[in-house]
């Protein structure tokens, strides 16, 4: 039974799960835009000992970056122009102050870079000069490095821009929520594209009366199935990037909710095989069908679905090739 001396960790346990939501729920309310941000690597770039000095200015310093795309932000100040005389920029010009709110960047730094992207067209370049940061959020388990960053135009422009040294490229990827690389984001894309072009010809065949993929009263179980797997792959937060596509709700109540495959990985779409499934909607009962994957083209109807079925399983659950 509770007691009194239960409460440390009762309290413990709330200040754990506060601090977990806030990570789970940290992209939920976003109303800040994205920006780019240059991140100084300070184990690449150069530290002088004498100097006391990890980097100083962009020109002079060996400083080198890691560039975050797609950065998203909680919350960004107004930038607030006003006539100054900037030492490190050519005499007299209009400053500006700002400060940003970031939570996927591990470790901001003094003299990082930030950028906008469209509608923005100013080309205006940020360089944070001071952060501050919940020290005892970031020491907890889980943390929460949520940083408000201040910042004013650096002293570089677009065209130098292209001449620092860059170390690493990463794209924040909304789907997972953390960061891959740049080559990864663009077979990510790639393969999404190549999805969605074998689900708008699959797509054809969705009967809506019977929420499943059918023709001719007749429902290919595997297709059937690869749908249902598929779309499990896609369903949770904001992963549900496919939700045009259904998933087939009826072959399942005309299953009983019971799959004739236990996993993706039990599907009969190997070399060899030409057993496989058709429902048929009108007697109720499972038919066998003659198939196979080495089938280029397709005889009928049925054969097309079975092979998209299969570019599908291949695109999507990276399936044997031939």
């Amino acid at each position: 039974m509770l007691n009194a001396l239960y409460d440390p960790q009762i309290v413990q346990s709330y200040h754990n799960e506060y601090l977990r939501l806030i990570n789970f729920y940290m992209n939920t309310k976003r109303p800040s835009s994205f920006v780019r941000y240059y991140n100084i690597d300070i184990g690449a770039s150069i530290y002088d000992d004498k100097l006391e000095a990890t980097y100083d200015l962009y020109h002079v310093s060996s400083l080198k970056f890691n560039v975050y795309d797609f950065t998203p932000t909680y919350y960004l100040a107004p930038v607030v122009n006003a006539a100054a005389s900037v030492q490190d920029l050519r005499g007299q010009s209009m400053d500006a102050t700002s400060s940003v709110v970031v939570y996927t960047i591990e470790s901001p730094r003094i003299h990082d870079l930030i950028m906008f992207y469209g509608p923005v067209q100013s080309g205006e370049i940020f360089r944070v000069t001071g952060l501050r940061t919940a020290v005892n959020a970031v020491h907890s388990d889980p943390n929460v490095r949520w940083f408000e960053l201040e910042l004013e135009y650096a002293p570089i422009h677009q065209a130098q821009i292209q001449e620092l040294e860059l170390l690493n490229h990463y794209v924040y990827d909304m789907t997972d929520e953390k960061y891959i690389s740049y080559l990864d984001y663009q077979a990510f894309v790639d393969k999404l594209n190549k999805l969605e072009t074998i689900l708008n010809s699959l797509a054809k065949y969705y009967d809506p009366y019977y929420d499943l993929y059918q023709i001719n009263q007749l429902a290919p179980v595997e297709v059937n199935e690869i749908m249902i797997f598929f779309k499990k792959q896609f369903a949770n937060k904001y992963k549900r990037i496919l939700e045009k596509f259904q998933l087939p709700y009826g072959y399942l109540d005309q299953m009983n909710f019971t799959q004739i495959y236990d996993n993706v990985n039990s599907l009969p779409y190997t070399i060899g095989n030409y057993d496989y499934k058709v429902l048929n909607l009108a007697t109720k009962s499972i038919e066998s069908y003659t198939w196979s994957i080495t089938h280029k083209t397709s005889e009928n109807v049925a054969d097309e679905m079975f092979l998209l079925s299969y570019q599908l399983l291949k695109e999507a659950f990276n399936w044997p090739s031939l």
